[in-house]
Parts: C-alpha cells; sequence; structure tokens
C-alpha cells in the first residue's frame, strides 16, 4: 500500500448523496439533497468538484462524471448506530458511536441545557440568537414547521 505525507479530507456537510440504510430509523425518509438540487437545476456550475469526481460519485440532472478525476471520490456508509452528520463525522475520525446522540430537531434545545451552559459561558444565549437572526429563509434547505417538512425546491422557481 502506497504511504501518503498528507491527505486532505473533504466533507461535504449538508450535502447528501442519498440515504444510508438505517436513515427512515432516524427521520431522514428519500433524503439526497445533493440529487435533488440536480433534478431541480438541472445542471450546477462545479467545475473544481466535476474535477475531484463528485459527479462521477453521484451523476445527476443533466451532468455527467469526468473521464479522468484527479481525487479519489467514494461513498462510504458508516457502521456507527445514529443520524448521519455527527456520528458520521466522529466516525471519520476513529470513533465507533453504539449510542445514538441525542438531537433536538423536533424540540430545539432544551431550556436547561441552555441554563448550564450559560453557566460556562455568559454570552451563550446572545451567540444562539446570532447565529439564527441573519439566516435568509430563501436559502435554508428545509425545515420543519407544525409537523410538516419544508424544502428550499419547493418555492425556488417563485424567488425572483
Amino acid at each position: 500500500m502506497e504511504t501518503y505525507k498528507r491527505v486532505f479530507v473533504i466533507v461535504l456537510d449538508s450535502l447528501g448523496i442519498g440515504a444510508m440504510p438505517d436513515s427512515e430509523k432516524f427521520g431522514d425518509k428519500g433524503v439526497d439533497t445533493f440529487g435533488h438540487i440536480l433534478d431541480k437545476m438541472g445542471t450546477l456550475d462545479i467545475p473544481n468538484l466535476q474535477k475531484l469526481g463528485m459527479l462521477n460519485l453521484h451523476k445527476g440532472g443533466t451532468m455527467e462524471g469526468v473521464e479522468n478525476p484527479i481525487g479519489r471520490y467514494m461513498r462510504i456508509g458508516e457502521t456507527s448506530n445514529g443520524k448521519d452528520t455527527m456520528t458520521g463525522h466522529w466516525e471519520m475520525m476513529g470513533i465507533y458511536t453504539q449510542k445514538p446522540f441525542i438531537t433536538f430537531t423536533e424540540t430545539g434545545f432544551p431550556k436547561e441545557l441552555i441554563h448550564e451552559l450559560a453557566q460556562k459561558d455568559p454570552v451563550i444565549e446572545y451567540n444562539i440568537f446570532r447565529s439564527v437572526e441573519n439566516v435568509n429563509l430563501n436559502t435554508v434547505i428545509g425545515y420543519k414547521q407544525d409537523g410538516v417538512r419544508h424544502n428550499f425546491l419547493d418555492t425556488y422557481d417563485d424567488v425572483k
């Protein structure tokens, strides 16, 4: 096996390329952010990702992979038990997780947790509010309101 002096791992967080076998267990049925964007848009201006092999990994819309990508690419599946994003990141760094992390997708952060964090960081509430204050709802990939999931592609053509 060839030895490398340096390896760069590029993780495109929130740009998923399809569901994991256990995704429904975590409320992620039919997920494929990259594929859904390509299906809606047809094409994207992503020349560097194309050169690296992103479209060899996941074709979509009217876009195809390149004949000789300059990067190595792969789709991996985690063996840990949990929602892809956090569990998958930890696993890529060598941590196997048996018990899924608690997520606050449905309920938001509990007030008790925020209070506990505020004891250690007095500006935590300010930081939480600042982190969402300047969110442009026209650029949010998806959200859930009153139990209904919404996707930015639902109204993409309506935005001027």
